[in-house]
């Protein structure tokens, strides 16, 4: 009776190791959550790729670990630490190239957090989203409505703050920052904006690097400007301008 009463407990545990704390075990396939980001221009361009981390983290558990969460993510974090995504070429890419992304993993740890890999583990994507050299140097583009490019939501920009007297802004603004953002005079999409690491503000008069997450996708390349407005009673004003350095979207299995 004892033994039976033992090998009972070890399928239990077994179940409940495997099934992610009680869970049903989720299929997932690890080639939709690719995250690409793009810079540079067309015929010069650069990719770099990482797991899109936050969107696993919703189709397994139903929610997105916050960054005081991480340390005691327990099996999920640990999964996610093995994940690691190649493409076969990142430098001097043009629009149209089609590369080989590819993903590797530990499987103990997939099934540790409830996890079933399904598909295959690398696809062949084109690419696109690089700003013309000629545009990129002299600001000059079609309008963003005519850009034929994939929609990104995520993306990093150079962005120059006006002055007050500029017809700017007279205060700083912070993380969360929410201004309207337009893109080659077209797309007015609302959007978050962050500040560097260790930059606790940006004043009026600095030049920074933001990251920017738009609401909704918008067709973007490279080196497209970019203007950040503010509505001040039935008035939009520009309260800062520059230009897109990346930009970054997860990409799906072609299938």
């Amino acid at each position: 009776m004892k033994k039976k009463t033992l090998v009972a407990a070890a399928a239990v545990a077994a179940m409940f190791v495997f099934s992610g704390c009680g869970k049903e075990p989720v299929e997932i396939d690890l080639m939709d959550y690719v995250e690409v980001t793009l810079s540079g221009v067309n015929g010069e361009g650069e990719i770099s790729v990482a797991a899109d981390i936050r969107s696993i983290e919703y189709d397994v558990l139903g929610n997105s670990l916050k960054d005081s969460e991480r340390e005691e993510g327990g099996a999920i974090v640990e999964f996610e630490e093995t994940l690691k995504y190649d493409v076969d070429r990142t430098e001097g890419l043009s629009n149209g190239d089609i590369l080989n992304f590819s993903v590797s993993y530990d499987e103990k740890a997939a099934r540790r957090c409830g996890i079933i890999v399904t598909g295959e583990t690398s696809m062949l994507s084109a690419i696109d989203g690089f700003g013309d050299k000629a545009e990129y140097e002299l600001g000059e583009f079609e309008t963003a409505g005519d850009i034929d490019s994939d929609g990104y939501q995520k993306l990093t920009a150079e962005v120059y703050i006006l002055t007050e007297e500029e017809g700017g802004l007279n205060t700083p603004f912070f993380n969360n920052y929410r201004p309207k953002f337009y893109f080659g005079g077209e797309y007015d999409v609302t959007g978050v904006l962050y500040l560097p690491e260790g930059v606790d503000m940006c004043m009026p008069g600095d030049t920074a690097e933001l990251s920017i997450e738009l609401l909704h996708a918008v067709n973007l390349v490279t080196g497209l400007p970019v203007e950040l407005r503010e509505i001040r009673g039935n008035e939009s004003f520009i309260v800062g301008t520059g230009t897109i350095k990346s930009i970054t979207k997860t990409i799906s299995n072609p299938d």
